[in-house]
């Protein structure tokens, strides 16, 4: 599979460098909250804040929603027609597909730490907010082999979209423990440094 230059699909970064990312990310909110914060608001109220702000959601592809769309086009093809190899263009078809994405579709950028690969056929594949874009250049005039195109790539995009959801479950589950542990080292910090400006006060 080729992917736009401009929206590789599982090829930015890994997704396990992501999410380390994202921890040290809310420890750092976490430690930022202000003394009288930490005072002034419920502890559930905070843990649940942050929880809601750092949870994550795997993208999935609505197919049954997918359009497509096919236009006669000028394809370039290559072969050997009476020993001249090309490449030639003569007229086939452009094909749009596209599917809606639920989640967070920016993650389909990021390599999950067990990873599908596959050449796969020409067609490019790229994101556009919340749609997932597949386009194709033919001169394969059986709909069946067409349809292939992009069903194998399909199949390996969901094999890494299972992937992707099977690390942020690991993110995702301890992601609660991880705010209550970072908000307790937080609150015991802001407590000793109260008590040494309360020390400070007396003189």
């Amino acid at each position: 599979m080729r992917h736009n230059h401009q929206s590789p699909l599982f090829s930015e970064a890994s997704l396990d460098s992501y999410l380390r990312d994202k921890i040290e990310t809310l420890d750092t909110d976490i430690q930022s909250l202000s003394g009288q914060k930490l005072m002034n608001t419920d502890e559930a109220t905070l843990v649940k804040e942050f929880v809601d702000r750092y949870t994550l959601n795997a993208p999935k592809l609505i197919e049954d929603k997918k359009i497509i769309d096919a236009q006669e086009a000028d394809v370039t093809v290559r072969g050997n027609f009476d020993f001249d190899e090309g490449p030639f263009n003569i007229k086939g078809l452009a094909i749009t597909i596209k599917i809606p994405i639920t989640g967070d579709a920016e993650l389909l950028h990021l390599r999950p730490t067990s990873y599908t690969y596959s050449m796969g056929h020409q067609g490019d594949v790229l994101v556009q907010k919340e749609l997932l874009v597949l386009t194709y250049e033919t001169a394969e005039k059986q709909p069946e082999k067409i349809k292939q195109m992009w069903q194998q790539d399909l199949e390996i995009i969901n094999k890494n979209l299972i992937n992707i959801e099977r690390d942020l479950a690991n993110y995702n589950s301890s992601l609660q423990s991880n705010v209550n542990s970072m908000l307790s080292k937080r609150k015991k910090e802001s407590g000793n440094n109260q008590s040494l400006i309360d020390a400070i006060k007396l003189g």
